[in-house]
């Protein structure tokens, strides 16, 4: 039988070359934004539940950024934008009512309301400024560095509601803050209805943490920094940072799969990932190639079987092995060739 596969089957395979030369290393794709829509679409939902459609607007706006030829998001931005319009409407008819009535508490009270659905409704604006004589305002004192959106994110949570902030204070949007003015802030409850970070006070704390390598510490702040601001930018290359220094721990570690995927969790574009990846990608592929060449040696023997189990092996610890894929299909098709042979026979 030996002698009929090395006569008949063995010429055609005996190229089969013996070390992996030439098989490119495994092409590192460029991570999609799919963690973090999933995480702006969880905040999305508690802000609906909460009634807070400005800030579910806000961040369905970051969505439709990171994905801008999804038709599903821009049908959601469509039609969240059409039921914050309806809700103004409908809670300024109301204040209106009680105006005319002389129910002033409850008319200003829905006027509140129209501008927590939509911060830039004039006629809402134009009521409670000079209509009432409100006290649902606190006092900020400008510092050095304000800017109305920069407040607007302070006190309600989103930097895109800097209308009420200009109207009440007679200011241009575009106007320059001078530090020590007194501004009015109107109070849009109850939109302010949870506690508020201090972004560099948190700050701070990672890149201490990040200072002293406690890597594991530190991507909690961050990831708590990121719910609040997805946009914080100090705070994505902190993390970037934090999991590719934890890359390289394990890398030294020589637990070369979980440094992997510490590095796969860094964007793309962070300096020395790729090559960093590429490192660990060709730790992998040469002890896929010391799987390969057992494989070549028992196929030589004519142990196709254990031929397999190698090749096998070699694809466990490197996918991207073509020539393991290749033999493996191969003689696969020859095993099944001599079972024909033997039943002929």
């Amino acid at each position: 039988m030996k002698r009929y596969l090395s006569r008949t089957f063995f010429l055609t395979f005996i190229m089969v070359p013996f070390f992996l030369g030439c098989a490119d290393l495994m092409k590192i794709q460029d991570r999609d934004n799919h963690i973090l829509t999933e995480k702006l679409q969880t905040k999305v939902k508690e802000y609906e539940k909460l009634d807070d459609l400005q800030l579910a607007l806000f961040h369905w706006q970051i969505i439709g950024r990171l994905n801008p030829k999804d038709i599903k998001v821009e049908k959601k931005i469509s039609n969240l934008k059409t039921k914050i319009d309806k809700e103004a409407k409908r809670h300024f008819n109301k204040g209106l009512v009680y105006y005319k009535q002389n129910s002033l508490e409850s008319a200003q009270k829905e006027f509140l309301i129209t501008l927590r659905y939509q911060p830039d409704h004039k006629d809402a604006l134009f009521y409670l400024k000079e209509r009432f004589n409100t006290n649902n305002y606190m006092k900020y004192t400008v510092k050095r560095g304000d800017t109305i959106s920069k407040i607007a994110k302070t006190f309600y949570r989103n930097p895109h509601l800097y209308f009420p902030i200009a109207y009440f204070n007679d200011l241009n949007l575009a106007a320059i803050l001078m530090p020590g003015t007194i501004l009015k802030i109107i109070t849009l409850e109850p939109m302010i209805t949870e506690q508020l970070i201090d972004i560099e006070k948190e700050l701070n704390v990672a890149r201490d943490l990040l200072k002293r390598k406690k890597y594991n510490d530190t991507l909690p702040v961050l990831e708590k920094i990121l719910d609040y601001d997805p946009t914080n930018s100090e705070a994505e290359n902190l993390k970037n940072t934090a999991y590719y220094k934890m890359g390289e721990m394990l890398y030294l570690k020589k637990e070369y799969r979980s440094s992997l995927k510490m590095f796969k969790r860094v964007d793309p574009d962070y300096k020395g990932v790729k090559e960093s990846i590429s490192k660990v990608n060709l730790r992998f592929k040469k002890q896929a190639d010391e799987h390969y060449r057992k494989g070549v040696k028992h196929y030589i023997n004519e142990e196709l079987k254990k031929a397999i189990e190698e090749w096998e092996k070699a694809l466990t610890v490197y996918p991207a092995h073509q020539d393991a894929k290749k033999y493996i299909k191969a003689t696969k098709r020859l095993l099944k060739k001599l079972d024909k042979i033997k039943d002929t026979n």
